[in-house]
């Protein structure tokens, strides 16, 4: 009975972190972050926050950009962030095979860097704007990279996904894209 005894401490604290975990898990998808930016209107680029990425034929944008040619996706990435190299390439499909528009903010990166990394990986950003400092991120509610933006052509945010985009969110972005393309005043 004494054994017992020792190791009832060790047991109530395996039991409790056991209950805690699956309380913390329960019914939430670990790879998507709730931001309430969903049905609001997307923020306003600031012309000062939108600077051009230097040395290069990519065009900068602005909300103007977004509305002309909405409805589009804006990604936020970096060229050293590894879950932004994993999503690459359905970007890329979605530009290459869907035509969707795309743009890019590069979250506190290097214009060289972002340069380069968008040669080397390919390049499916319609045109790209460098938030060096960070403050763009801010202004869109972005808790880390990568974080992409679904905006319809009144300027409203209808899908958001903070993380790397797999097949099931590129399956996602790419319907509702479809119905929003087709729902767009023409």
């Amino acid at each position: 009975m004494k054994k017992f005894w020792l190791f009832l401490p060790l047991l109530i604290l395996v039991g409790f972190a056991g209950v805690t975990a699956f309380l913390l898990t329960k019914d939430q998808d670990l790879h998507m972050i709730e931001t309430g930016r969903v049905n609001t209107s997307a923020p306003v680029i600031p012309d000062n926050l939108a600077l051009p990425l230097t040395d290069s034929d990519i065009p900068a944008f602005d909300d103007q950009d977004l509305r002309a040619h909405a409805p589009v996706i804006v990604n936020i990435f970096a060229s050293w962030c590894v879950p932004c190299l994993a999503e690459h390439p359905f970007f890329t499909r979605l530009e290459r095979e869907f035509d969707i528009p795309i743009f890019g903010i590069a979250f506190m990166d290097q214009a060289e860097d972002t340069r380069n990394w968008l040669e080397e990986q390919g390049n499916p950003y319609q045109a790209v704007i460098m938030d060096s400092q960070g403050y763009l991120a801010i202004e869109w509610g972005t808790v880390g990279v990568p974080e992409t933006f679904l905006i319809d052509h009144e300027g409203i945010i209808r899908y958001h996904h903070a993380g790397p985009i797999t097949a099931h969110e590129f399956e996602d972005i790419h319907t509702l894209y479809q119905g929003l393309y087709l729902d767009r005043p023409r």
